[in-house]
């Protein structure tokens, strides 16, 4: 008999073990949990700046979306919140982890947005200054139309009949100032 209970109680507590740790949520890492709070301040930006969807969003059904990109739940985010308040050195290097996260992702969007305006003003520049209507008559040598029946042949290497081609395709083509704004640099690029 003592055998049996010394073999039951064990085994109760092994079932009861994982039970027990599923209702209290995982601890989610620190690496992880900094992603999880940059995409929460990005939610809560949104919904600020939509107030017709924040009468009906949830906090809980909101952030649910961004719990389980990362495989948690909301009961995963709690039980961490409350493990990392134990160590407040550990959640500062949390949060400033997600500022340092918020931050590049500023930079990478103002680069973004200084090549966009930088593309727009390299069009505006060549509408305005180097793209012209082309007369394609001005650049053909001969103004008779091409035709199959007849064969014409121009020797371009004699000197003394120059004065059979036209000599106006010759002229020395306008010149083109290269475009420099003045805010370009290497790194924009």
């Amino acid at each position: 008999m003592k055998r049996i209970v010394s073999h039951i109680i064990p085994l109760i507590l092994l079932l009861l073990l994982p039970g027990g740790c599923a209702k209290r949520g995982r601890v989610i890492p620190a690496k992880t949990m900094s992603e999880i709070y940059a995409e929460m301040f990005l939610a809560d930006q949104w919904l600020n700046d939509h107030s017709s969807a924040k009468r009906i969003a949830d906090t809980s059904d909101f952030y649910g979306p961004i719990f389980e990109k990362y495989g948690y739940s909301f009961k995963d985010y709690d039980r961490s919140v409350n493990h990392y308040l134990d160590n407040p050195r550990k959640y500062t290097g949390i949060m400033e982890k997600s500022t340092k996260i918020l931050n590049d992702r500023l930079d990478l969007l103002r680069k973004e947005e200084k090549r966009r305006n930088l593309l727009k003003e390299i069009e505006r520049y060549l509408k305005e200054h180097a793209l012209e209507p082309i007369d394609f008559k001005k650049d053909s040598i001969l103004w008779m139309p091409d035709s199959l029946k007849q064969k014409i042949i121009i020797d371009t290497t004699d000197v003394k009949g120059r004065d059979s081609i036209r000599t106006d395709f010759l002229e020395t083509p306008r010149k083109f100032v290269g475009y420099q704004p003045a805010a370009l640099k290497r790194e924009d690029l």
